[in-house]
């Protein structure tokens, strides 16, 4: 019910970059769903023909959660930023983030995590969308739409 009243458009701008960003057999492809929170996001990219989807989250709640929704192949939790990605196999992953100043630290560590990866080799960017209505403000303090990014990065073979 929140996900309709708040209009959060995550899920589907995940699911568009990843259609987008890959050409090849989806079933098989590997994605990354980092926060992957409840596992709204990979219900999406799952309708468009991916079927593998492993989950990171720092929440046991929320990775129990994500369980639920039977799309996963693998949970795994961690604390973004705190270790390296439990993630070998090579694959994709997308992410997405709020703009507003209660996401503004994992935002940074986000990209910073992302720029870390990305110089050591380990995933390179297919493609960092920013959005201008990622969903719809739900606090006295903002009104409007909170814009965000939708993040893919492709893991390379190493």
């Amino acid at each position: 019910q929140d996900v309709a009243i708040l209009d959060y458009r995550a899920p589907g701008l995940a699911a568009d970059a990843l259609a987008a960003g890959f050409q090849g057999d989806r079933e098989n492809a590997v994605v990354l769903d980092v926060a992957c929170g409840t596992g709204l996001v990979a219900s999406r990219p799952q309708t468009l023909g991916f079927r593998r989807f492993v989950g990171v989250d720092g929440s046991a709640a929320m990775l129990r959660l994500a369980r639920n929704r039977g799309l996963y192949q693998e949970l795994l939790q961690c604390m973004l930023g705190s270790a390296p990605l439990p993630f070998s196999a090579g694959g994709f992953v997308c992410m997405t983030t709020r703009g507003n100043t209660s996401d503004e630290e994992y935002k940074d560590r986000l990209e910073s995590l992302l720029a870390e990866m990305e110089s050591e080799g380990l995933w390179g960017p297919v493609s960092v969308t920013e959005v201008k209505e990622l969903i719809r403000a739900g606090s006295v303090q903002e009104s409007g739409y909170i814009p965000g990014h939708v993040y893919l990065y492709r893991k390379t073979s190493q």
